[in-house]
């Protein structure tokens, strides 16, 4: 072993190991809900899980290699990025509940840029995550303070647009409740009006809660990067599981217990038994 410890602590294995286990697993759900559902636009998600997946395999590998900065960059890299591809998917998913309500009047954004305008930020943030995360792994000192700046501004912009989005999301919601006339009433079980049991409903509640957990990750990688290297938060472990690993794969379980393509198949059905007029929605 070299001079250097770049995680500045010994990882601990078993947490690894863990980790590994608990997104492989989750990874291998969604594969096959992915194909089952044809849910295409729930790959993104996929990707994401894999990635933390691999990211954990590749933090073990440098756990034993704690002296070499390749490793150590690449898990890094690995673990960074998969709220980026999250986002993506909730974005998407927020679409499909519209679309499946035939509720595009109570979206203050149209359909058609509500994915275009927030995908293409999340774009451009795992762009500038990714490129920084790059960055930090340069020998000269300049070069690795671009890439902490860089990537804490793709973190500040995945944060503002997630924060946007999901206001969108509840004005979406409340304008939909404050209607008699809308779907939310029309395409309702009788008594489940207002309820939360609504399919659609959960899949907003279950957005709320993903949302959250993202936005909480991403604030701590922002505090994390802005610290430094030698930063309290960066040579303690048990805040990274804490406000990383377990917010991540707590986003998994929410869409595990809320599958949108499944429980928007359910309200679908429902609007065609409340309309007597069955129309095509892709969920």
């Amino acid at each position: 072993m070299g001079e250097e410890n770049y995680f500045k602590y010994i990882p601990n294995e078993t947490l690894i190991y863990v980790a590994a286990a608990c997104f492989g697993v989750s990874s291998i759900y969604y594969s096959v809900q992915v194909f089952r559902f044809r849910s295409w636009y729930f790959i993104p998600f996929l990707i994401g899980c894999i990635s933390e997946a691999a990211g954990y395999g590749a933090r073990r590998y440098s756990s034993e290699h704690v002296d070499q900065i390749g490793p150590y960059i690449g898990q890094g890299l690995l673990l960074l990025l998969p709220p980026a591809f999250f986002s993506a998917t909730v974005y998407m998913i927020l679409k499909k509940v519209i679309l499946c309500m035939d509720a595009q009047e109570y979206s203050k954004l149209s359909i058609k840029w509500l994915t275009k305008i927030f995908v293409a930020a999340d774009v451009f943030s795992l762009f500038l995550q990714a490129a920084g995360g790059g960055l930090q792994g340069a020998k000269k000192k300049n070069l690795t303070s671009i890439g902490q700046g860089t990537t804490i501004f793709g973190l500040v912009v995945q944060v503002v647009a997630f924060t946007v989005f999901l206001w969108l999301t509840w004005h979406f919601t409340s304008a939909m409740l404050k209607d008699y006339n809308s779907p939310a009433y029309t395409c309702a079980e009788k008594g489940q009006e207002r309820s939360w049991k609504a399919p659609w409903r959960r899949c907003i509640y279950a957005i709320y809660a993903s949302g959250g957990l993202i936005l909480l990750r991403s604030v701590y990688r922002i505090v994390e990067y802005a610290m430094g290297h030698e930063g309290y938060l960066m040579v303690h472990e048990a805040y990274f599981y804490a406000l990383d690993t377990l917010p991540m794969f707590l986003t998994t379980v929410v869409f595990i217990v809320v599958f949108p393509p499944a429980v928007l198949k359910k309200q679908v059905e429902l609007s065609i038994l409340n309309s007597n007029a069955p129309r095509p929605v892709a969920v």
